[in-house]
């Protein structure tokens, strides 16, 4: 049995006759020994309490989040543990799908959003049109659209409203742009008073 599978990987180091049978030496060297085991403890969990999003230490989640590229503006440490958990655990996905309506409705259905609906506008999209389909008529250009407002939560301005136009200016499709000026990227389903801003569409 070695050292450590006795809990004593100092004491038991020492020399059998004159040191293991001494109570003194014993005394001075459990700490030491206590102290090493859980070191050793802590090494050999490291992969379970730090790398994997499924097991990680709550706290060591934001630093986790560096090794899986999410940096700035992609992270936010107020975000709660389930969020971020899923986040680094497909990171993967969503580094390979920025850019994509698909990866912004995912995001946005992620973090609880789900009243809310990408609008593109436009004739042809790359990636979804075939060639030799049509193109023509208003240029190709998208909105998040906010079903319905309420009181506790999506009003313009408001901490919902501040998310989704971060998710949607971080991770807005690379084959449009945002609705152009005069019109507004983020807005409700329908013209509200008292909600809506000049601008919005009707």
């Amino acid at each position: 049995m070695s050292a450590w599978d006795e809990n004593r990987p100092i004491f038991r180091r020492l020399p059998q006759y004159g040191w293991q049978d001494n109570e003194i030496a014993d005394a001075i060297t459990s700490a030491y020994d206590q102290i090493l085991m859980e070191l050793q403890q802590e090494i050999l969990n490291f992969p379970t309490n730090f790398i994997d999003p499924d097991t990680a230490r709550a706290d060591a989640l934001d630093w986790l989040a560096q090794l899986c590229g999410y940096t700035g503006e992609y992270w936010d440490a107020s975000w709660t543990e389930s969020v971020k958990r899923q986040l680094i655990k497909d990171h993967q996905m969503v580094w390979a799908n920025k850019g994509t309506q698909y990866l912004l409705e995912y995001l946005l259905n992620l973090f609880g959003l789900s009243d809310t609906k990408i609008r593109v506008r436009g004739a042809w999209r790359a990636g979804v049109n075939k060639p030799g389909d049509a193109i023509g008529g208003e240029l190709l250009h998208y909105s998040v659209v906010i079903g319905s407002p309420t009181s506790v939560g999506y009003q313009r301005g408001g901490a919902e409203w501040r998310l989704i136009d971060r998710l949607r200016r971080l991770y807005m499709p690379a084959w449009c742009d945002s609705i152009p000026e005069g019109n507004r990227y983020l807005h409700y389903h329908r013209f509200r008073a008292g909600r809506s801003a000049a601008g919005d569409p009707l």
